[in-house]
């Protein structure tokens, strides 16, 4: 029912657009041997990039329309690559240092994502399939990996990571599900699995080499992971409805 009433806003929202706009792009190259790469094909598509600095590279490839784009790299060597395909899609990627790479794939109506990275060598990768799917990446520090992949409607995910060479990674299929990853020091991994519907899984980790992960595979299920201190591990399985799961661990 609610998803219903969720694509009926969608249609009474695109229902109230004007069609017949012209696309736009504005791009700024500031330094030496930066690369831009834009193509949109559709109507009222829009595309910033901006980039400051050596040798960094951009890609936008919009197909539909009211997609928006802002690409921001500061540094050198830095690259984004963004793909949107549908509807009212909207990303949003900063980068401040060098090496950085991020890449955007959005595919439905009304998908956010965004992603700020801070540092050197910090990865990111959003991928989006569906309606209303909510993205955010935040990378401070060196060699961090972030990875959400959202296939469904209306699932959110929150990553981020503060130090060097962490990873989280979120996979989701199905509606309504929401994954918070926040890890605070170095070579920490958090990773979770949501498959089903309305799933909520919270993973927050406060030191070096800890690590998480958990899998959900039903509906209504619920984990929530906190690990402060060195080494902890966890492992989380959900396999039905309405579990709850509650971890704690500090040294």
């Amino acid at each position: 029912m609610m998803k219903n009433l969720l694509l009926s806003a969608a249609t009474l929202f695109l229902g109230t657009l004007s069609f017949a706009q012209a696309n736009v792009d504005i791009t700024q190259q500031i330094g030496n041997l930066n690369n831009a790469n834009i193509s949109q094909v559709g109507n009222s598509n829009e595309n910033y990039i901006t980039q400051t600095g050596n040798r960094n590279d951009a890609s936008t490839d919009q197909l539909g329309s009211f997609n928006y784009n802002e690409s921001v790299s500061t540094g050198n060597r830095n690259s984004i690559d963004v793909t949107q395909v549908g509807l009212a899609n909207e990303n949003y990627t900063t980068q401040v240092g060098n090496r950085n790479d991020a890449v955007v794939d959005q595919n439905g109506v009304i998908n956010l994502s965004v992603q700020n990275q801070t540092g050197n060598r910090n990865s990111a990768t959003n991928v989006q399939d569906g309606f209303f799917n909510w993205s955010f990446q935040n990378q401070t520090g060196n060699r961090n990996t972030a990875e959400s992949y959202q296939y469904g409607d209306v699932n959110t995910t929150f990553q981020t990571q503060v130090g060097n060479r962490n990873y989280a990674g979120a996979l989701q299929l199905g509606d309504f599900n929401t994954a918070d990853q926040f890890q605070l020091g170095n070579r920490n991994s958090a990773v979770a699995y949501q498959i089903g519907d309305s799933n909520v899984v919270s993973q927050y980790q406060d030191g070096n080499r800890n690590f998480a992960w958990d899998y959900q595979q039903g509906n209504n299920n619920s984990i929530d992971v906190t690990q402060m201190g060195t080494d902890h591990v966890h492992y989380g399985v959900q396999l039905g409805n309405g579990n709850s799961q509650t971890i704690f661990q500090s040294n």
